[in-house]
């Protein structure tokens, strides 16, 4: 028979094979997710007992899902997020690390601001949108996103964590459908250029959705026309926070600058230390920097 200890560390070597980041996580997610416990719980489960061969098989077809590529988290239907819990589909794209940067600038500048109007563009499962609200209960928002299906996921995910009330949803192409002018725009909009799509890591191009990826010729078709769209929907000490690639920092200061001529930015690193989210004060006098 086999038992939980022996069942993880297998799971773990087979999941190094494939180049997993962290296999022996995503072994322990698989297990927490067939006995229904929290990381903790699976700690403290005998990890001697044998276990149920019917509930092995169980384990198994999820490993073999991930051993063919398919994200983890579509197939246990979850990732945390900013210390919540967001649920997944291969409806909208997963949410990644490196954006919890954006909701952690986002919040450090709406400290101590009530009643602030804020637009999540591109919305996906909501988890910005949801991240935000949560740590800032006065806030108003708007979720936006052209597809009816990440929309779907999006309200499954809101109304999970009780934020109805505070997090509106909108199908929207960009700005288009956006009732009125906000204070803060919060956008992480496909930016990876069309001809870099073939080169992406097999799972992102077999089961994420590509709209939600490609950026156009450049990278930047989608946030050039968010860009133009801003002038119209942003209020006039209105801010712009953009999730991107370290490669288009200057050509996106290009583009802003060009829309807003009393532009004022910020460029902030992620934890490897390369830019990852752009801060634009579209009516600022304030000095530029990178933190």
């Amino acid at each position: 028979m086999t038992t939980l200890q022996q069942a993880i560390i297998k799971f773990q070597s087979e999941l190094s094979s494939i180049g997993a980041d962290n296999p022996r996580l995503e072994a322990d997610l698989i297990w927490m997710n067939i006995l229904n416990v929290s990381r903790a719980e699976l700690f403290g489960y005998s990890q001697h007992e044998a276990i149920k061969k019917s509930t092995l098989i169980k384990a198994r077809s999820l490993l073999n899902r991930r051993l063919k590529n398919e994200p983890l988290a579509y197939i246990i239907g979850s990732k945390e997020f900013y210390g919540l819990k967001i649920k997944t589909s291969p409806k909208a794209l997963i949410p990644r690390p490196e954006t919890e940067v954006m909701v952690d600038e986002a919040l450090e500048y709406l400290s101590g601001k009530e009643k602030m109007l804020i637009a999540d563009v591109g919305c996906g499962t909501a988890a910005i949108s949801i991240a935000i609200a949560k740590n800032n209960p006065s806030a108003t928002l708007y979720a936006l996103d052209i597809s009816k299906k990440a929309l779907h996921l999006a309200k499954a995910n809101i109304l999970m964590h009780q934020l109805e009330n505070q997090i509106e949803l909108i199908q929207s192409n960009l700005l288009t459908n956006l009732p009125h002018p906000v204070d803060m725009l919060l956008a992480n909009l496909p930016y990876i250029p069309t001809t870099q799509l073939p080169y992406l890591q097999s799972e992102v191009q077999l089961y994420e959705p590509l709209i939600a990826l490609n950026g156009g010729i450049d990278g930047l078709e989608i946030i050039n026309t968010l860009l133009q769209q801003a002038k119209y929907k942003l209020l006039p000490q209105g801010v712009i926070f953009l999730e991107i690639d370290p490669s288009q920092v200057k050509k996106i200061l290009s583009l802003a600058s060009d829309y807003f001529p009393s532009l004022s930015y910020n460029v902030v690193n992620d934890l490897t230390g390369r830019s990852r989210v752009i801060v634009l004060k579209p009516n600022s006098v304030a000095s530029n920097k990178i933190i």
